[in-house]
Protein backbone atom coordinates (compact mmCIF):
# COMPACT_ATOMS: atom_id res chain seq x y z
CA UNK A 1 0.00 0.00 0.00
CA UNK A 2 3.02 2.02 0.42
CA UNK A 3 2.27 6.19 0.77
CA UNK A 4 -1.17 5.78 0.23
CA UNK A 5 -2.47 3.16 2.99
CA UNK A 6 -4.21 5.51 5.23
CA UNK A 7 -5.46 7.12 2.24
CA UNK A 8 -7.17 4.40 0.88
CA UNK A 9 -8.55 3.53 4.66
CA UNK A 10 -10.18 6.84 4.73
CA UNK A 11 -11.71 7.11 1.67
CA UNK A 12 -13.17 3.55 1.61
CA UNK A 13 -14.34 4.63 4.86
CA UNK A 14 -16.33 7.49 4.30
CA UNK A 15 -17.85 5.74 1.16
CA UNK A 16 -19.66 3.12 3.40
CA UNK A 17 -21.75 4.60 6.13
CA UNK A 18 -24.15 3.90 8.79
CA UNK A 19 -27.12 1.87 7.64
CA UNK A 20 -29.81 3.40 9.72
CA UNK A 21 -32.93 5.56 8.68
CA UNK A 22 -33.15 9.25 8.77
CA UNK A 23 -34.85 10.42 12.15
CA UNK A 24 -33.69 6.94 14.14
CA UNK A 25 -31.88 7.17 17.14
CA UNK A 26 -28.45 5.72 16.37
CA UNK A 27 -27.89 2.56 17.77
CA UNK A 28 -23.93 1.07 18.69
CA UNK A 29 -22.42 -0.16 15.62
CA UNK A 30 -19.30 -1.06 17.21
CA UNK A 31 -18.29 -1.51 20.83
CA UNK A 32 -15.09 0.14 20.40
CA UNK A 33 -12.65 0.09 24.06
CA UNK A 34 -10.25 3.04 24.77
CA UNK A 35 -7.38 2.61 27.74
CA UNK A 36 -4.19 3.86 28.03
CA UNK A 37 -1.58 1.34 29.14
CA UNK A 38 0.73 1.23 32.37
CA UNK A 39 3.02 3.05 30.18
CA UNK A 40 0.71 5.54 28.67
CA UNK A 41 0.28 3.93 25.17
CA UNK A 42 -3.27 4.40 23.91
CA UNK A 43 -4.92 0.91 23.23
CA UNK A 44 -8.40 0.66 20.84
CA UNK A 45 -9.98 -2.76 21.13
CA UNK A 46 -13.10 -4.16 20.07
CA UNK A 47 -14.20 -8.20 20.90
CA UNK A 48 -15.12 -10.21 18.32
CA UNK A 49 -15.63 -13.77 19.17
CA UNK A 50 -15.69 -14.97 15.38
CA UNK A 51 -14.34 -16.27 13.76
CA UNK A 52 -11.72 -17.58 16.24
CA UNK A 53 -8.80 -15.45 15.34
CA UNK A 54 -7.36 -12.32 17.18
CA UNK A 55 -5.26 -9.37 14.82
CA UNK A 56 -3.13 -7.26 16.80
CA UNK A 57 -1.36 -4.13 15.42
CA UNK A 58 1.75 -1.75 16.91
CA UNK A 59 2.19 1.48 15.26
CA UNK A 60 4.66 3.58 15.50
CA UNK A 61 4.95 7.57 14.19
CA UNK A 62 7.85 6.90 12.48
CA UNK A 63 6.98 7.06 8.91
CA UNK A 64 8.96 8.97 5.80
CA UNK A 65 8.28 12.37 7.49
CA UNK A 66 10.83 11.57 9.91
CA UNK A 67 14.18 10.33 8.03
CA UNK A 68 15.78 13.81 7.19
CA UNK A 69 17.63 13.59 4.18
CA UNK A 70 17.88 9.62 4.05
CA UNK A 71 15.09 8.64 2.33
CA UNK A 72 13.41 5.41 1.96
CA UNK A 73 14.76 4.58 5.94
CA UNK A 74 11.23 4.38 7.04
CA UNK A 75 10.45 1.63 5.00
CA UNK A 76 13.47 -0.14 5.19
CA UNK A 77 13.77 -0.16 8.92
CA UNK A 78 10.17 -1.99 8.67
CA UNK A 79 10.61 -4.48 6.28
CA UNK A 80 13.85 -5.30 7.90
CA UNK A 81 11.79 -5.87 10.93
CA UNK A 82 9.54 -8.11 9.01
CA UNK A 83 12.01 -9.84 7.50
CA UNK A 84 15.49 -10.22 9.10
CA UNK A 85 14.80 -12.33 11.93
CA UNK A 86 15.18 -11.41 15.51
CA UNK A 87 18.22 -11.68 17.91
CA UNK A 88 16.76 -15.30 19.55
CA UNK A 89 15.80 -16.39 15.90
CA UNK A 90 17.39 -16.59 12.48
CA UNK A 91 14.69 -15.46 9.64
CA UNK A 92 14.47 -18.94 8.50
CA UNK A 93 13.84 -20.10 12.12
CA UNK A 94 11.29 -16.93 12.27
CA UNK A 95 9.65 -18.30 8.93
CA UNK A 96 9.50 -21.97 10.57
CA UNK A 97 7.96 -20.74 13.39
CA UNK A 98 5.21 -18.83 11.54
CA UNK A 99 4.42 -22.01 9.79
CA UNK A 100 4.32 -24.21 12.57
CA UNK A 101 1.55 -22.09 14.53
CA UNK A 102 -0.33 -20.23 11.88
CA UNK A 103 1.01 -16.88 12.59
CA UNK A 104 1.06 -14.17 10.18
CA UNK A 105 3.47 -11.29 10.83
CA UNK A 106 3.25 -8.09 8.34
CA UNK A 107 4.13 -4.70 8.22
CA UNK A 108 3.40 -1.50 6.82
CA UNK A 109 5.02 2.17 6.23
CA UNK A 110 3.61 4.88 4.85
CA UNK A 111 4.35 8.99 5.55
CA UNK A 112 3.15 9.19 8.82
CA UNK A 113 3.80 5.60 10.24
CA UNK A 114 5.37 2.40 10.48
CA UNK A 115 3.02 -0.79 12.17
CA UNK A 116 3.88 -4.26 12.71
CA UNK A 117 0.57 -6.05 13.02
CA UNK A 118 -0.43 -9.96 13.93
CA UNK A 119 -2.99 -12.41 12.87
CA UNK A 120 -3.39 -15.52 14.83
CA UNK A 121 -5.66 -18.52 16.06
CA UNK A 122 -7.47 -17.54 19.58
CA UNK A 123 -6.75 -21.31 20.67
CA UNK A 124 -4.03 -20.63 23.67
CA UNK A 125 -0.99 -22.97 22.46
CA UNK A 126 -0.96 -21.14 19.10
CA UNK A 127 -2.26 -17.48 20.52
CA UNK A 128 0.55 -17.44 23.16
CA UNK A 129 3.54 -18.70 21.08
CA UNK A 130 2.79 -16.05 18.14
CA UNK A 131 2.44 -13.30 20.82
CA UNK A 132 5.67 -14.74 22.01
CA UNK A 133 7.28 -14.55 18.60
CA UNK A 134 5.21 -11.17 17.61
CA UNK A 135 6.91 -9.35 20.84
CA UNK A 136 10.30 -10.74 19.91
CA UNK A 137 10.14 -9.29 16.45
CA UNK A 138 8.78 -6.10 17.65
CA UNK A 139 10.87 -6.21 20.65
CA UNK A 140 14.49 -7.63 19.75
CA UNK A 141 14.70 -6.92 15.79
CA UNK A 142 18.00 -8.29 13.95
CA UNK A 143 18.87 -5.24 11.91
CA UNK A 144 21.53 -6.86 9.78
CA UNK A 145 23.53 -5.72 6.83
CA UNK A 146 22.75 -8.73 4.75
CA UNK A 147 19.05 -8.12 5.37
CA UNK A 148 19.49 -4.55 4.71
CA UNK A 149 21.35 -5.28 1.34
CA UNK A 150 17.97 -7.37 0.43
CA UNK A 151 16.11 -4.71 0.95
CA UNK A 152 17.64 -2.06 -0.60
CA UNK A 153 17.52 -4.59 -3.73
CA UNK A 154 13.30 -4.85 -3.27
CA UNK A 155 13.17 -1.09 -3.12
CA UNK A 156 15.19 -0.12 -6.26
CA UNK A 157 13.09 -2.53 -8.44
CA UNK A 158 10.09 -1.06 -6.43
CA UNK A 159 11.37 2.38 -7.61
CA UNK A 160 11.56 1.16 -11.13
CA UNK A 161 8.31 -0.07 -11.42
CA UNK A 162 7.05 3.56 -10.25
CA UNK A 163 9.62 4.64 -13.18
CA UNK A 164 7.77 2.94 -15.64
CA UNK A 165 4.25 3.94 -14.33
CA UNK A 166 2.65 7.15 -15.81
CA UNK A 167 0.31 7.11 -13.02
CA UNK A 168 2.37 6.61 -10.06
CA UNK A 169 4.62 9.13 -11.69
CA UNK A 170 1.60 11.56 -11.61
CA UNK A 171 0.89 10.86 -8.05
CA UNK A 172 4.64 11.08 -6.68
CA UNK A 173 5.35 14.50 -8.60
CA UNK A 174 2.14 15.92 -7.16
CA UNK A 175 3.23 15.08 -3.59
CA UNK A 176 6.44 17.08 -4.51
CA UNK A 177 4.71 20.00 -6.49
CA UNK A 178 2.20 20.42 -3.41
CA UNK A 179 4.68 19.91 -0.43
CA UNK A 180 8.13 21.29 -2.03
CA UNK A 181 10.50 21.00 0.45
CA UNK A 182 8.50 19.60 3.31
CA UNK A 183 9.05 16.27 4.30
CA UNK A 184 5.89 15.08 3.18
CA UNK A 185 7.27 15.84 -0.42
CA UNK A 186 9.75 13.36 -1.09
CA UNK A 187 8.67 9.29 -2.33
CA UNK A 188 9.04 7.46 0.88
CA UNK A 189 10.78 4.71 -1.30
CA UNK A 190 13.39 7.29 -1.73
CA UNK A 191 15.87 7.42 -4.86
CA UNK A 192 18.40 5.15 -6.07
CA UNK A 193 21.37 7.59 -4.54
CA UNK A 194 19.39 7.85 -1.19
CA UNK A 195 18.59 4.06 -0.77
CA UNK A 196 22.18 3.28 -1.91
CA UNK A 197 23.93 5.03 0.91
CA UNK A 198 21.58 3.66 3.80
CA UNK A 199 23.53 1.80 6.01
CA UNK A 200 22.74 -0.76 8.97
CA UNK A 201 24.10 2.21 11.64
CA UNK A 202 21.09 4.33 9.75
CA UNK A 203 18.55 1.76 10.38
CA UNK A 204 19.54 1.11 14.13
CA UNK A 205 19.30 4.96 15.16
CA UNK A 206 16.02 5.17 13.11
CA UNK A 207 14.57 1.85 15.44
CA UNK A 208 15.90 3.40 19.09
CA UNK A 209 14.74 6.54 18.10
CA UNK A 210 11.22 6.26 16.40
CA UNK A 211 10.09 3.01 17.92
CA UNK A 212 9.18 4.02 21.08
CA UNK A 213 6.72 3.83 23.45
CA UNK A 214 5.87 7.72 23.43
CA UNK A 215 5.19 7.33 19.64
CA UNK A 216 3.29 4.09 20.18
CA UNK A 217 -0.62 3.42 19.77
CA UNK A 218 -2.00 -0.59 20.03
CA UNK A 219 -5.04 -1.99 18.67
CA UNK A 220 -6.44 -5.35 18.98
CA UNK A 221 -9.77 -6.84 17.21
CA UNK A 222 -10.77 -10.54 17.74
CA UNK A 223 -11.58 -13.67 20.43
CA UNK A 224 -10.40 -12.43 23.27
CA UNK A 225 -11.84 -10.45 26.65
CA UNK A 226 -11.01 -7.08 27.90
CA UNK A 227 -9.03 -8.13 30.68
CA UNK A 228 -7.05 -10.72 28.97
CA UNK A 229 -6.75 -7.67 26.15
CA UNK A 230 -5.56 -5.00 28.98
CA UNK A 231 -3.01 -7.71 30.21
CA UNK A 232 -1.76 -8.35 26.63
CA UNK A 233 -1.29 -3.99 25.68
CA UNK A 234 0.81 -3.95 28.96
CA UNK A 235 2.92 -6.80 27.61
CA UNK A 236 3.26 -6.03 23.83
CA UNK A 237 5.78 -2.84 24.25
CA UNK A 238 7.54 -3.99 27.27
CA UNK A 239 11.11 -4.08 26.34
CA UNK A 240 10.99 -0.88 24.54
CA UNK A 241 12.24 2.67 25.59
CA UNK A 242 9.81 5.18 26.73
CA UNK A 243 11.30 7.57 24.07
CA UNK A 244 10.79 10.88 22.35
CA UNK A 245 7.51 11.93 20.27
CA UNK A 246 8.32 12.60 17.10
CA UNK A 247 7.44 16.49 15.75
CA UNK A 248 4.64 17.09 13.25
CA UNK A 249 6.04 18.66 9.66
CA UNK A 250 5.81 22.35 9.25
CA UNK A 251 1.99 23.85 7.79
CA UNK A 252 2.45 25.04 4.17
CA UNK A 253 0.79 27.72 2.57
CA UNK A 254 -0.84 26.64 -0.54
CA UNK A 255 0.39 28.14 -3.99
CA UNK A 256 -0.25 27.84 -7.41
CA UNK A 257 1.73 25.48 -9.61
CA UNK A 258 1.52 23.55 -13.01
CA UNK A 259 3.89 21.06 -14.26
CA UNK A 260 3.76 19.22 -17.44
CA UNK A 261 5.58 15.84 -17.62
CA UNK A 262 6.12 14.48 -21.21
CA UNK A 263 6.76 10.17 -20.94
CA UNK A 264 5.86 7.57 -23.16
CA UNK A 265 2.58 6.72 -22.49
CA UNK A 266 -1.13 6.49 -24.79
CA UNK A 267 -2.91 8.14 -21.74
CA UNK A 268 -2.44 11.26 -19.76
CA UNK A 269 -2.75 11.64 -15.91
CA UNK A 270 -3.62 14.97 -14.34
CA UNK A 271 -3.40 15.61 -10.08
CA UNK A 272 -5.17 19.15 -9.42
CA UNK A 273 -4.87 19.83 -5.60
CA UNK A 274 -4.44 21.82 -2.75
CA UNK A 275 -4.57 21.49 1.00
CA UNK A 276 -7.10 21.89 3.71
CA UNK A 277 -6.24 22.12 7.49
CA UNK A 278 -6.37 18.70 9.31
CA UNK A 279 -8.06 19.70 12.17
CA UNK A 280 -11.32 21.29 11.67
CA UNK A 281 -14.66 21.26 13.46
CA UNK A 282 -17.17 18.41 13.49
CA UNK A 283 -19.32 20.85 11.23
CA UNK A 284 -16.59 21.27 8.55
CA UNK A 285 -15.35 18.27 8.51
CA UNK A 286 -18.66 16.64 8.05
CA UNK A 287 -19.44 19.78 5.04
CA UNK A 288 -16.10 18.53 3.66
CA UNK A 289 -17.15 15.01 3.10
CA UNK A 290 -20.94 15.50 1.98
CA UNK A 291 -19.41 18.32 -0.49
CA UNK A 292 -16.21 16.14 -1.94
CA UNK A 293 -18.73 12.75 -2.38
CA UNK A 294 -21.28 15.21 -4.64
CA UNK A 295 -18.28 16.65 -6.33
CA UNK A 296 -16.15 13.61 -7.30
CA UNK A 297 -15.86 11.48 -4.44
CA UNK A 298 -19.03 9.76 -5.00
CA UNK A 299 -17.10 9.09 -8.60
CA UNK A 300 -19.56 7.22 -11.13
CA UNK A 301 -22.35 9.73 -9.41
CA UNK A 302 -20.65 12.46 -9.10
CA UNK A 303 -20.19 16.08 -10.98
CA UNK A 304 -16.91 15.07 -12.45
CA UNK A 305 -18.16 11.94 -13.60
CA UNK A 306 -21.20 13.31 -14.82
CA UNK A 307 -19.42 16.27 -16.71
CA UNK A 308 -16.46 14.55 -18.19
CA UNK A 309 -16.81 10.74 -18.53
CA UNK A 310 -21.03 10.94 -19.65
CA UNK A 311 -21.15 14.09 -21.71
CA UNK A 312 -17.73 14.52 -23.43
CA UNK A 313 -16.38 10.93 -22.71
CA UNK A 314 -13.24 11.90 -22.15
CA UNK A 315 -12.03 10.07 -18.99
CA UNK A 316 -13.18 6.77 -17.85
CA UNK A 317 -12.04 7.44 -14.62
CA UNK A 318 -12.15 10.69 -12.26
CA UNK A 319 -12.84 11.19 -9.15
CA UNK A 320 -11.55 13.59 -5.85
CA UNK A 321 -10.23 12.68 -2.29
CA UNK A 322 -8.86 14.09 0.87
CA UNK A 323 -5.85 12.30 2.00
CA UNK A 324 -5.09 12.05 5.29
CA UNK A 325 -1.95 13.72 5.99
CA UNK A 326 -1.01 16.08 9.24
CA UNK A 327 -0.88 18.90 9.66
CA UNK A 328 -2.56 20.12 6.69
CA UNK A 329 -4.48 17.11 4.57
CA UNK A 330 -4.08 17.17 0.47
CA UNK A 331 -7.50 17.46 -1.18
CA UNK A 332 -7.29 16.02 -5.02
CA UNK A 333 -8.97 15.77 -7.89
CA UNK A 334 -7.73 12.71 -10.21
CA UNK A 335 -8.48 11.68 -13.88
CA UNK A 336 -6.93 9.75 -16.72
CA UNK A 337 -7.74 10.80 -20.20
CA UNK A 338 -6.01 10.59 -24.21
CA UNK A 339 -3.03 12.43 -24.98
CA UNK A 340 -5.42 14.20 -27.35
CA UNK A 341 -8.03 15.37 -24.68
CA UNK A 342 -5.93 16.44 -22.71
CA UNK A 343 -6.18 20.14 -22.86
CA UNK A 344 -10.23 19.65 -22.98
CA UNK A 345 -10.25 17.42 -20.23
CA UNK A 346 -8.28 19.62 -17.94
CA UNK A 347 -10.34 22.63 -19.52
CA UNK A 348 -13.81 21.22 -18.38
CA UNK A 349 -12.56 19.94 -15.02
CA UNK A 350 -11.34 23.24 -13.62
CA UNK A 351 -14.60 25.00 -15.22
CA UNK A 352 -16.89 22.45 -13.61
CA UNK A 353 -15.21 22.86 -10.02
CA UNK A 354 -15.04 26.76 -10.59
CA UNK A 355 -19.50 26.49 -11.05
CA UNK A 356 -19.45 24.28 -8.18
CA UNK A 357 -17.66 26.66 -5.87
CA UNK A 358 -20.00 29.66 -7.18
CA UNK A 359 -23.33 27.61 -7.11
CA UNK A 360 -22.40 24.96 -4.60
CA UNK A 361 -24.51 22.03 -4.95
CA UNK A 362 -28.42 21.18 -5.50
CA UNK A 363 -31.09 19.98 -2.72
CA UNK A 364 -31.18 17.41 -4.75
CA UNK A 365 -27.64 16.01 -4.64
CA UNK A 366 -27.39 16.75 -0.86
CA UNK A 367 -30.40 14.50 -0.30
CA UNK A 368 -29.22 11.94 -2.49
CA UNK A 369 -25.44 11.76 -1.27
CA UNK A 370 -26.94 11.88 2.66
CA UNK A 371 -28.62 8.38 1.86
CA UNK A 372 -25.65 7.40 0.14
CA UNK A 373 -23.06 7.94 3.10
CA UNK A 374 -25.93 6.41 5.53
CA UNK A 375 -26.68 3.28 4.06
CA UNK A 376 -23.45 1.21 4.29
CA UNK A 377 -21.45 0.66 6.96
CA UNK A 378 -21.61 -2.37 7.46
CA UNK A 379 -19.77 -3.44 4.96
CA UNK A 380 -16.81 -1.47 5.84
CA UNK A 381 -16.81 -3.30 9.51
CA UNK A 382 -17.90 -7.08 8.11
CA UNK A 383 -14.87 -8.54 9.13
CA UNK A 384 -11.91 -8.27 11.79
CA UNK A 385 -9.46 -6.76 9.08
CA UNK A 386 -11.78 -3.81 8.13
CA UNK A 387 -12.49 -3.49 12.03
CA UNK A 388 -8.98 -2.64 12.77
CA UNK A 389 -8.34 -0.86 9.92
CA UNK A 390 -11.97 1.42 11.08
CA UNK A 391 -9.81 1.41 14.65
CA UNK A 392 -6.87 3.19 12.63
CA UNK A 393 -9.00 5.58 10.82
CA UNK A 394 -10.12 6.79 14.23
CA UNK A 395 -6.33 7.30 15.64
CA UNK A 396 -4.96 8.79 13.05
CA UNK A 397 -7.67 11.22 12.44
CA UNK A 398 -8.30 12.15 15.67
CA UNK A 399 -11.75 11.01 15.98
CA UNK A 400 -13.43 10.84 18.95
CA UNK A 401 -14.54 6.83 19.78
CA UNK A 402 -18.33 7.70 19.42
CA UNK A 403 -17.67 8.87 15.81
CA UNK A 404 -19.61 5.75 14.88
CA UNK A 405 -22.29 6.58 16.99
CA UNK A 406 -22.93 9.93 16.03
CA UNK A 407 -22.24 9.42 12.60
CA UNK A 408 -25.69 9.85 10.85
CA UNK A 409 -26.28 12.68 12.83
CA UNK A 410 -23.81 14.19 11.65
CA UNK A 411 -24.15 14.08 8.07
CA UNK A 412 -28.16 14.87 8.59
CA UNK A 413 -27.37 18.09 10.04
CA UNK A 414 -24.75 19.42 6.79
CA UNK A 415 -26.38 22.05 4.79
CA UNK A 416 -25.96 24.08 1.92
CA UNK A 417 -24.40 26.61 2.68
CA UNK A 418 -21.86 24.66 5.63
CA UNK A 419 -21.11 23.00 2.41
CA UNK A 420 -20.20 25.87 0.25
CA UNK A 421 -18.59 28.27 2.86
CA UNK A 422 -16.00 24.99 3.59
CA UNK A 423 -14.96 24.56 -0.30
CA UNK A 424 -14.93 28.33 -0.97
CA UNK A 425 -12.64 28.97 1.78
CA UNK A 426 -9.94 26.37 1.00
CA UNK A 427 -10.23 25.89 -2.26
CA UNK A 428 -8.57 29.02 -4.52
CA UNK A 429 -8.34 28.70 -8.30
CA UNK A 430 -5.60 30.74 -8.35
CA UNK A 431 -3.50 28.84 -6.07
CA UNK A 432 -4.05 25.16 -7.13
CA UNK A 433 -1.64 22.60 -7.50
CA UNK A 434 -1.57 21.11 -10.94
CA UNK A 435 0.37 18.28 -12.28
CA UNK A 436 0.62 16.22 -15.84
CA UNK A 437 1.87 12.94 -16.92
CA UNK A 438 1.85 11.58 -19.84
CA UNK A 439 2.25 11.45 -23.82
CA UNK A 440 2.52 14.56 -26.51
CA UNK A 441 -0.66 15.34 -27.35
Amino acid sequence: MHQYKKILLVAGFFLTCLNISFGQKPTPMLNIQYWKTSTDIPVYFVEAKNPPELLVAVSFAAGSVNEGARWGLSFATNKIIQDGGTQRLSSQEVANEKSDYGCVISGDADKEASTLTLLTLSDQPYQNHCIALYHDTLINPKLSSDTLNQVKQEMLAEQQAQEESPEAQADLAFMEALYQKNPLAHNMLGTPKTVTLLTRGDIIKFYDTYYVRNNAAIFIVGNIEKATAIKLSNQLTKGLPQGQKAPLPDKMKPTESKQHFIVESNQTYIRIGTLFPFKSSTQDRFAQLVGNYILGGGVLVSKLNHVIREQNGLSYNIGSQFLSLKPQKPWLIQLQTKNSDTSKALALTMNTLGEYLAAGPSKKEIHQTKVALINRLPLSISDNSKIMSMLGIIYFNELPIDFLDTYSQNIQAVTYQQILDSFQKHIAPSKLTTVIVGGKP
